[in-house]
């Protein structure tokens, strides 16, 4: 299968359109709310208080109360790390957006400076000789290491992730954590290498996904190569999985280049497959390209909800059987980090394999389930996303969705484009302007004006500092992103596009509009997509589903609430038409859909009013 030769991008310069209110605001939301109370929580002495422990620990001195009295549960603290990486690695991704003048964002970016400057002593500080940090296994159980237990990988992939941020953010020019996160790793080789022969068990696979991130990093630095010891060891430990018939729960079933079915611990099981799919893009390996093609099949074709979300199984967090997508919690879970981790993964497959499709995919994950997690006051969330739910967000629960869902929203800004030598790919439209290096030898200035997902209507204006030859490639959005589901009516394609007005001809090809020319400073590309209410049924083997259909609109599910529709156990969609429109009033504005008898919201709006109840699934006046 061939491999592609695109690259993510990070921009050297990104601000958001301030006159885009969709993006602007639920991104001001994260950087001016969510991220303060995620320092708030995790700058707690339960929390970045362990760092301060540890450190004294690594000087002979264990005095002191580790997780702030809580340490008798030490399967709850084995993880604690990760909230502080999280929180720091988020705080870096919104320092390096431009505040394009907003005096709160601005502010907030301050905050989070100062907080970095006090916070990553402390959290260095807790770093063993050799590399190693692991609050927990430093002060109470050191054999853990050796067994690698206790969240060992887990936290020190975050611990890299947080790295791998904060050099960025600097503009490079601040190698200190970056080297802790070499450092770290490093370590990591040598604790493996150290079991010789012994397999080695690795219960949580986000390190393998960490390494890869790594490794680009490092070969930008140092040259192409140079990382092949970090790419080695996650392949490495991908491979160690499943050679003693271990459980499905963790993916250790089976070797990784044998399973075909999503299954397990939903989260752990898609950061396995994101750095199996790193595998294969940095190896070419056939056995590995076949297997994670089958895996994304199964998780998205048969095993994702409608939102983007996954994992259908409360108990363990994990994904269930083929079409089985309950909506109600208990046992529906969808989990939010589940969802960031198919962001991450749909980003790594569309590097790998260059179509659009999974972009698609990362979208619908992005817009409905990830971005509903937060509730409108920027200060609860959701731990869960069920498609039929009565529950409140929460402020806090203590594990690992705040700092995920934080981290994630702030480098937004690394998922709206990819580029090779000479392309330019535009993955997401999101009102915004980028800084984008090395394309065709020179820099693009790319300015996106939309109010998408509200209307279809995106204006790209291109200036590159000089004329240069080059491919821009647009994602056409292919709304019938899941086979488990049915659209109608089907969209993919786009209604108009022009280049400098006028009418561009070409085919679609992987999801993209590829438009190849002499680029010169104003280009100005025209891009009109349909954004037509679907009505959407699943798959007939979804028995939660029978005699349901749900709507969306663009990226957009809707749901249905009980103070808009008060007989939500009747409400029935009927083949009338439905009225799209802009209400400024709710919740900062949404677009509502309207028909005989019903009012939907967009799914990530739900239960932000008042206790209720909220359903995507509603009857279908036809069965």
């Amino acid at each position: 299968m061939p491999v592609s030769e695109i690259n993510p991008v990070f921009p050297s310069r990104f601000s958001f359109d301030p006159d885009n209110p969709f993006w602007r605001d639920h991104l001001k939301k994260i950087i001016c709310t969510w991220i303060p109370h995620c320092i708030t929580h995790s700058g707690e002495p339960r929390w970045l208080g362990n760092f301060e422990m540890a450190a004294r620990a690594l000087q002979g001195n264990k005095s002191g109360t580790y997780g702030d009295g809580f340490w008798e549960s030490p399967e709850i603290f084995g993880y604690s790390d990760a909230v502080v990486h999280n929180t720091v690695e988020a705080m870096c991704w919104a320092c390096g957006i431009d505040p394009a003048g907003d005096s709160e964002i601005k502010a907030a970016q301050e905050l989070f400076h100062r907080t970095i400057d006090k916070w990553m002593p402390i959290i260095l500080s807790a770093q063993a000789e050799d590399g190693f940090i692991h609050t927990y296994i430093t002060v109470f159980d050191p054999g853990q290491r050796e067994h690698f237990g206790q969240h060992y990988f887990y936290c020190q992939a975050y611990f890299i992730e947080a790295g791998i941020a904060h050099y960025r953010m600097t503009g490079k020019t601040n190698p200190i954590f970056y080297n802790a996160a070499r450092r770290c790793a490093d370590n990591i080789i040598s604790d493996v290498a150290a079991k010789g022969e012994n397999r080695v068990y690795v219960p949580h696979e986000g390190i393998s996904y960490a390494l890869f991130l790594l490794s680009t990093l490092v070969d930008e630095e140092e040259g192409a190569g140079t990382a092949k010891p970090y790419e080695e060891l996650s392949k490495f430990l991908c491979d160690n999985r499943g050679s003693d018939g271990g459980a499905t729960y963790s993916q250790d079933h089976l070797p990784v280049i044998e399973q075909a079915d999503a299954v397990g611990h939903a989260v752990r099981a898609v950061y396995l497959y994101s750095g199996m799919t790193d595998v294969a893009r940095k190896d070419d390996d056939p056995n590995y390209h076949a297997a994670i093609q089958k895996l994304w099949d199964s998780a998205v074709n048969r095993r994702m909800y409608l939102t983007g979300g996954i994992g259908a199984e409360d108990e363990r967090e994990a994904f269930d059987e083929d079409f089985v997508l309950p909506n109600q919690y208990k046992p529906a879970y969808a989990e939010s980090c589940a969802s960031a981790a198919m962001v991450f993964w749909g980003q790594r497959m569309n590097l790998t394999y260059g179509d659009a499709a999974y972009i698609d995919v990362l979208e619908l994950a992005l817009y409905n389930t990830l971005l509903g997690s937060v509730g409108a006051d920027g200060k609860t969330h959701y731990y869960r996303n069920p498609l039929d739910d009565t529950a409140q967000r929460e402020p806090w629960i203590g594990c690992c969705c705040q700092g995920n869902i934080a981290r994630t929203f702030a480098s937004l800004q690394n998922y709206i484009y990819a580029s090779s030598e000479d392309e330019l790919i535009i993955n997401l439209y999101v009102g915004s302007t980028a800084t984008i290096d090395g394309i065709a030898g020179t820099s693009i200035n790319v300015e996106q004006k939309t109010d998408y997902p509200w209307d279809g209507k995106i204006a790209i204006t291109l200036d590159p500092e000089e004329e240069k030859q080059f491919t821009v490639k647009l994602r056409i959005p292919n709304r019938n992103a899941s086979s488990c589901y049915s659209y109608e009516p089907q969209l993919a394609h786009y209604t108009s596009l022009t280049v400098n007005g006028e009418d561009w001809q070409g085919e679609i090809v992987d999801g993209y509009a590829a438009i190849s020319r002499n680029w010169k400073s104003g280009d100005r590309i025209e891009l009109l997509l349909p954004m037509d209410v679907q009505r959407v049924r699943s798959d007939s083997r979804v028995e939660a589903n029978a005699g349901r259909l749900a709507l969306m609109r663009g990226p957009l599910v809707y749901a249905f609430e009980n103070c808009d529709n008060p007989e939500l156990n009747t409400l029935s969609i009927s083949g009338d038409e439905l009225t799209a429109s802009f209400d400024k009033e709710f919740l900062g504005g949404v677009v509502k859909l309207t028909g005989t008898d019903i009012t939907a919201i967009p799914f990530f709006a739900r239960l932000n009013r008042e206790d209720g109840h909220a359903i995507v699934w509603a009857k279908s006046k036809n069965d």
